[in-house]
């Protein structure tokens, strides 16, 4: 009897609880598949928890990494509104200056003004109108002509479903990138311009000659051309 009673079990793998040695007429042996079959559960349910909370891990991580890839889309695509909301901006605000300066220069020099007298516009007027014509332009090259795309490397397939989603959020990223910065030296020189027409707009009331405005004016195109050859695409 003692010897039955030393090995009634099994040893058994892979987590499994040992199966339990039932001899022939064994009054235990109900309660030993009770037993048995109350450790197949708790195994049984320990593997489920355990699948559970590995899925939830999972769930909350992708939903994470989802969340992120969601924001570096969304400031992605606000890049591109704001810059071209930026473009937009100097081309009204071009307008608009030019437009109260066209109005001023109309009411004193040519409403009012009496052209034998000799208040005439004189020509250093017309230089805060060709920067601020240049500033239109200039973003108006920058927000409205298409170019073919090129030189943006395209999603390179990597075999595992989160580096290909990755690698797609980083191709999407150099798109984006690269819709913004191109030709952005054209963006640039508009803020320039604009800023060397608005320092130009008192030059017809200022007693100052021609010449000289001139040769101011010229020397402004410096630091414009300066903006487009040093800006790299």
């Amino acid at each position: 009897m003692s010897e039955s009673s030393n090995s009634t079990t099994v040893e058994s793998k892979d987590g499994w609880p040992p199966l339990p040695m039932i001899e022939q007429n064994d009054p235990l042996s109900e309660v030993k598949q009770i037993l048995y079959q109350g450790r197949v559960n708790a195994v049984v349910a320990k593997a489920a928890a355990d699948v559970e909370r590995e899925k939830a891990h999972y769930a909350s991580y992708y939903a994470n990494v989802q969340t992120v890839y969601n924001s570096y889309i969304d400031v992605a695509k606000s890049g591109i509104d704001r810059s071209r909301t930026g473009a937009e901006f100097i081309e009204k605000a071009s307008s608009a200056v030019g437009v109260l300066y066209a109005a001023l220069i109309g009411l004193i020099f040519t409403v009012a003004g009496d052209k034998s007298a000799g208040n005439s516009l004189p020509l250093r007027g017309v230089v805060p109108v060709l920067y601020l014509g240049a500033a239109i332009v200039l973003a108006a090259v920058y927000r409205s002509i298409i170019v073919k795309e090129e030189g943006v490397r395209g999603p390179q397939p990597k075999g595992n479903p989160l580096e290909d989603q990755q690698e797609q959020l980083l191709a999407y990223l150099r798109w984006c990138k690269a819709t913004v910065i191109r030709r952005r030296a054209f963006l640039n020189a508009s803020v320039v311009s604009l800023a060397i027409g608005i320092v130009f707009l008192p030059a017809p009331f200022l007693d100052i000659s021609d010449t000289a405005s001139m040769v101011w004016a010229i020397i402004g195109l410096v630091p414009l051309f300066l903006v487009i050859a040093l800006t790299e695409d």
